[in-house]
């Protein structure tokens, strides 16, 4: 009876850990797919959705956190206090601090970023040693640092402009080691992870054989862990592929979205392009009749009075000509065009910035569409071909 009910335990400890494996794995995978398929944007170029960035972490209207081993002004801050046991050393704990929101600044602008909820991966700043056993290391994101975000771009609530904030499923990463350092960070983990659960399922299928067997423990034990690991591959090939087709399918709908992206910039375009013209005429217009009426003005004040005042005083046309030169001291027309090429050139390149995001989703696109086994999955559910701009 003992036995049989260590069986049944170890099966439940197997079976619990080749569960938690496969979750793990598959969301950690999610979540690299989500980094490799998302293309890198310009500030100025954010739009609603999943976007991803790199800049200089900045602050416009807060004080920085300042760092007690460095002195460097931070965004965010973690002390991690450590301990030597047998000349390896593990964290004790992890006490962090971190402002609510900071701006990443690039050459085109710059967009606040909610750190709530977000995976930040700070570089180290400087270490103390307390003791012979005892440490502590500085971790931090300084200011002027170069960072890479992802995350979900949103308008805030007292602006109409973009911030990046956690998702629903609390993705959002704040680096400054890259993109590429945090997809290898997620290889490791999902190595790690499916290997764990593939000694699991083979420690499953060993202790049922061995179980079922009465004679030759060790090679019914031997051969059920080889069936468990082909097991295991099954599963994870057939989650692989699951994952995969979910993939393509969010891809697809996200390059839907960045078309509808260059839709609304020309739609932009062309109202503001509109707009700004006919103000820009109304002003010429109305510029023309001040110049034509000072011409006027200029031309009686010339034949109805002496072109010098003999006693010193004022000609009866200067009030007038003095309060329309008040009215209009200048030319509106240079600066009304100048807005206006500011704005269409502003405008164009939103319009250049959606085209280009568009095309980076539709190259990615284009590669899990024509490789194997997701271009028969591809034609079966018929998706279509990424045109490009």
């Amino acid at each position: 009876m003992l036995v049989f009910v260590a069986r049944i335990v170890f099966a439940g400890v197997c079976a619990a850990t080749l569960g938690a494996s496969l979750v793990k794995t598959f969301k950690v995978m999610r979540e690299k797919r989500l980094i490799e398929e998302t293309p890198t944007v310009k500030a100025k170029g954010v739009f609603i959705g999943t976007v991803e960035l790199r800049g200089k972490a900045t602050l416009e209207n807060a004080r920085p956190l300042i760092a007690s081993i460095s002195g460097l002004p931070c965004v965010y801050l973690r002390n991690e206090l450590q301990k030597s046991v047998g000349g390896e050393w593990f964290p004790v704990s992890r006490p962090a601090k971190r402002l609510k929101r900071f701006t990443v600044r690039d050459e085109t602008g710059s967009v606040d970023v909610v750190t709530r909820g977000g995976d930040l991966r700070p570089r180290l700043l400087g270490e103390r040693l307390l003791s012979p056993v005892l440490r502590v290391r500085e971790y931090g994101i300084p200011l002027d640092s170069e960072v890479y975000v992802l995350g979900k771009a949103r308008f805030r609530a007292d602006a109409s402009v973009p911030e990046i904030v956690a998702d629903e499923s609390q993705c959002l990463y704040i680096s400054t080691k890259g993109e590429e350092s945090v997809v290898r960070e997620k290889m490791d983990v999902v190595s790690l992870v499916s290997f764990r659960g593939m000694l699991a399922c083979a420690a499953l299928g060993g202790g049922a054989l061995s179980g079922a067997a009465k004679e030759d423990f060790f090679f019914a034990a031997f051969w059920g862990a080889i069936l468990g690991t082909l097991v295991y591959f099954f599963i994870y090939s057939f989650c692989s592929f699951v994952a995969d087709a979910n993939s393509l399918i969010d891809l697809n709908r996200r390059l839907r979205c960045a078309k509808s992206n260059v839709d609304v910039e020309l739609t932009r375009r062309s109202d503001l392009f509109l707009a700004l013209t006919s103000a820009a005429q109304a002003w010429t217009r109305q510029e023309r009749e001040v110049e034509e009426a000072l011409a006027t003005l200029r031309l009686q004040a010339e034949f109805e009075r002496p072109t010098v005042s003999f006693d010193g005083g004022s000609r009866p046309w200067s009030p007038t000509l003095q309060a329309l030169g008040e009215e209009f001291p200048q030319l509106a027309a240079l600066p009304a065009f100048a807005y206006l090429q500011k704005s269409v050139a502003d405008a164009e390149k939103r319009l250049a910035f959606a085209r280009e995001y568009y095309n980076g989703v539709a190259n990615v696109y284009e590669e899990r569409r024509g490789a194997f086994p997701m271009n028969v999955l591809a034609f079966l559910l018929q998706f279509p071909k990424a045109r490009f701009f």
